[in-house]
C-alpha cells in the first residue's frame, strides 16, 4: 500500500521520491529558504558544509545563525579552503571531520559532470550521514545516528509544510499542514505506519483524511484495508466501493476488492473485480491467482 499511497501523492503534486534518484540536474536556481526554516525548527548544528552553488542562498536565509561553509565569490576564501572544498565533493571526509562538520546542507548537480553530483552520491552512499530533509532545490543529512527522522517539502510556496517521510513519526505534523489535500495523505501516510500495530489508530487517522478531503479515494481505499485485516468485511466492501466511486484505485485495491467479495460469497463481484485488477496490471500474478481459484 505504501506504493499506493506514493502514486497518490504523484497525481496530488506534492510527493517526491524518499531519496531522490542521482544524479538529478537543476539548470535553474535552487532556494535554501525551506532548507534553513526545516534546520531551525529541528534545532540542527549550525556547524555545516554546503555546496557552493548555495552559498549565497545560505548567506541570505540562513543568518546569522547558519552560514555558509563556502560560497560564490570564491575569491574571498583562498586557496587553501577552496582545495579543502573540493576535497570534501571528491569523498574528503577526514576534511568534514577535521572542521567538526555536523550538517550538510547539498544542492542538486546545476550540469552534467558538476561536482557537486559526485559530492551528492558519496555522501548518499555513506553510512556516515543520514538524510533528514529534502526537497526541490537542497538536501540536507545530519551525522548518523541521530533521531530526528526524514522530511520532504510539501507545498510550494510554504517552507515550514513537510511530509515525514520515517516510519515512527510525530503524528503533529498532520495537524500542521492546514492545506487539506496534504493532511488527507499525510493522514493516510501515518495510519500506514500504525496500522500494524494499532489499526484502531489507523482507522482514526483514515477518518481524519477523509475529513479533510472528501473528495479523495484514499482515505477509503486505506480504510478498506484496515477493515479487511480486521475482519469486517461489510465495511471493508463499502469503503473499497466508495474509494472506487470517487477515482481510480490500484490493481491491489481491486484484487483485496475481489477476495472480500470472494469471502462474502459473491461470486460475480469477485470476477468483476479481478477483471479490474488484470485491466490495471496486466499478468499480475496475485490477480491470475485468484482468478484461477475462482473458477
Amino acid at each position: 500500500l505504501a506504493y499506493r499511497v506514493g502514486v497518490m501523492m504523484v497525481a496530488a503534486g506534492i510527493f517526491q521520491p524518499l531519496v531522490p534518484t542521482l544524479p538529478v540536474f537543476r539548470q535553474e536556481s535552487q532556494n535554501v529558504e525551506g532548507a534553513v526554516a526545516f534546520m531551525r525548527r529541528s534545532h540542527v548544528s549550525p556547524a555545516l558544509f554546503n555546496t557552493y552553488h548555495l552559498g549565497g542562498q545560505l548567506a541570505w536565509y540562513g543568518s546569522p545563525d547558519y552560514l555558509p561553509f563556502i560560497h560564490g565569490l570564491t575569491s574571498m576564501f583562498g586557496d587553501d579552503l577552496l582545495k579543502r572544498y573540493g576535497d570534501v565533493v571528491n569523498g574528503g571526509q577526514s576534511v568534514l571531520d577535521h572542521f567538526g562538520v555536523q550538517t550538510l546542507v547539498l544542492g542538486y548537480p546545476l550540469l552534467p559532470g558538476d561536482a557537486t553530483g559526485q559530492c551528492l552520491a558519496w555522501v548518499e552512499a555513506s553510512p556516515l550521514w543520514k538524510l533528514v530533509y529534502f526537497d526541490d532545490d537542497a538536501l540536507v543529512y545530519v551525522r548518523a545516528g541521530t533521531t530526528l527522522p526524514t522530511y520532504q517539502h510539501v507545498v510550494p510556496g510554504k517552507p515550514d509544510a513537510w511530509h515525514l517521510s520515517d516510519a515512527g513519526v510525530a503524528e503533529e505534523l498532520a495537524r500542521s499542514v492546514a492545506d487539506a489535500p496534504t493532511a488527507c495523505v499525510t493522514n493516510c501516510w501515518l495510519g500506514q505506519t500504525v496500522q500494524a500495530s494499532d489499526p484502531a489508530r489507523a482507522v482514526e487517522l483514515y477518518r481524519t483524511a477523509e475529513l479533510a478531503h472528501p473528495a479523495n479515494p484514499l482515505p477509503h481505499f486505506c480504510l478498506g484495508q484496515a477493515y479487511g485485516g480486521l475482519g469486517r468485511l461489510g465495511v471493508a466492501r463499502a469503503e473499497y466501493e466508495r474509494g472506487w466511486s470517487l477515482g481510480q484505485g490500484t490493481a491491489i485495491d481491486a484484487i483485496n476488492l475481489a477476495k472480500i467479495c470472494d469471502k462474502q460469497g459473491d461470486a460475480g463481484a469477485a470476477h468483476h473485480w479481478i477483471d479490474k485488477a488484470l485491466l490495471l496490471s496486466p499478468g499480475d500474478p496475485r490477480a491470475t491467482a485468484i482468478q484461477q481459484s475462482l473458477h
